[in-house]
Formats: C-alpha cells, structure tokens, sequence
C-alpha cells in the first residue's frame, strides 16, 4: 500500500559517517596494526600511575601538620582513607568523564582519519554511483563520495576509520 512506510535501512552503527573526497592526500596514509601509542601504555599513563601518586600522596602527606598532638591513631588512619577514597573516586570520575565526552564528540563531528582510504577498501570501478557531491566532473578532482563506497567487512575497523578528532590521547585530563 502506498502508505506504507519504506523498508529500514540497515544501520551498522550510531556513527555518522560523513562523506569525505578520495583524493583529499590527508586521508592516504597506510593502515598500520601496531600503534604508536599502544592500550597497555595508555593505561598506565592514565590510570596506574595516577593511581600511585595519590596512595602516596594519602599515606605520606595527609593529614599533615594541621594534626594536634595526641590525636589517636585510628583518627589519622580514617582521615588518609578518606583522603585516598575521594582521590581515586576523583580520578574515575575525570577519566570516565573526558571519555564520555570525547566519545560523544566523535560520534558527532569526528573527521575520518589520515589512513580512512586503506581502512576502507573503495570501490573504485563503481565511483560513479557513490557521488554524493562536489565538483560533476569526469577527472573525480573534488568530488565527494558517500561511505558506502567502503566495502571492507570489518565494520569495526571502518567505523573507526570514521571517527578520528579529537584525538583519544589529547583529550585526556592532566595527571596530577
């Protein structure tokens, strides 16, 4: 019936994938597997170290020598764990926060990334059916194509691919 609403589109993701030109050469960089700045370093920069500073910092320095003399022990313990809880609860909530929001501004106005095109796999033979806009020339100089003409099956890595500004390591809050 005419009424009727159009079949769904299948969406592989909550992304959006903007269209992006093919011969744009900041998007031509090769795919590499080995990062520059691998997980298990960002996580000890981001977590495991800030996480030693502050049970120091709570064992060594607090309370300090705002204690009056004679207070028992039990006191001073209960004020460095105090200390030491809201310290590290500070700490998840900043990194939880800054990836939230970094996050969410990928998803929203990510740029591709500089290796998009060796993510991406295009179809190339069938350019023509993905122009999306851009200058209607034969030569395809400043076209812009839509990332359907992607045709890698790891969607995970593509999606990726999509998602590049603001950069994971530069939007992390200082350390101390």
């Amino acid at each position: 019936m005419w009424l009727d609403p159009p079949p769904a589109q299948p969406i592989s993701s909550h992304l959006v994938r903007v269209s992006y030109s093919r011969v744009d050469l900041g998007h031509r960089f090769p795919f590499t597997v080995k990062e520059t700045v691998n997980s298990k370093l960002l996580l000890i920069c981001n977590a495991v170290i800030p996480i030693a500073v502050i049970l120091f910092v709570a064992l060594v320095f607090v309370p300090g020598n705002t204690v009056p003399k004679g207070t028992p022990k039990s006191l001073i313990w209960k004020r460095k764990l105090w200390e030491l809880h809201t310290g590290w609860l500070g700490l998840a909530l900043s990194l939880t926060g800054a990836w939230f929001i970094t996050s969410g501004m990928k998803n929203l106005f990510g740029k591709p990334r500089p290796d998009l095109l060796s993510r991406c796999q295009p179809d190339i033979a069938n350019i023509q059916q993905y122009i999306v806009g851009g200058i209607a020339n034969m030569s395809s100089n400043g076209q812009l194509v839509s990332a359907n003409i992607c045709k890698n099956p790891d969607t995970k890595l593509l999606e990726d691919g999509f998602r590049s500004y603001p950069r994971d390591t530069r939007a992390r809050p200082p350390l101390v």
